[in-house]
């Protein structure tokens, strides 16, 4: 083996290596970013079972963000803006919460 090509095998196992290392945390984050949104959801849960819906609306819709994919997610952000709609009220915030959760069902 000529000392080029050590050179040259060096080099290319350092460029392996890094690829290696960032596929890792590619996959890694974003392995993280669905257990975030898994937590999120959690506490949105037990945020809109004590009725706190502002802070319950935050936590689902930072979980939507982060994992779209989870639909319980879009379900409960869409349940706790209908939890706050009153049938009939002519409101302008009333018929935004209203329609908020009707586009939460789309």
């Amino acid at each position: 083996m000529t000392h080029a090509s050590s050179v040259i095998s060096a080099s290319t196992t350092r460029r392996v290596s890094a690829f290696a290392a960032l596929l890792v945390l590619v996959v890694g984050v974003s392995g993280c970013s669905k257990l975030r949104a898994r937590d999120l959801l959690n506490k949105g849960v037990a945020a809109y079972k004590n009725a706190q819906y502002d802070t319950a609306i935050e936590d689902f819709k930072e979980a939507k963000d982060l994992d779209p994919g989870l639909m319980n997610a879009r379900l409960y952000l869409a349940t706790a803006y209908a939890s706050q709609y009153i049938p009939g009220a002519p409101s302008e915030q009333n018929m935004r919460l209203g329609t908020q959760a009707v586009n939460e069902f789309k």
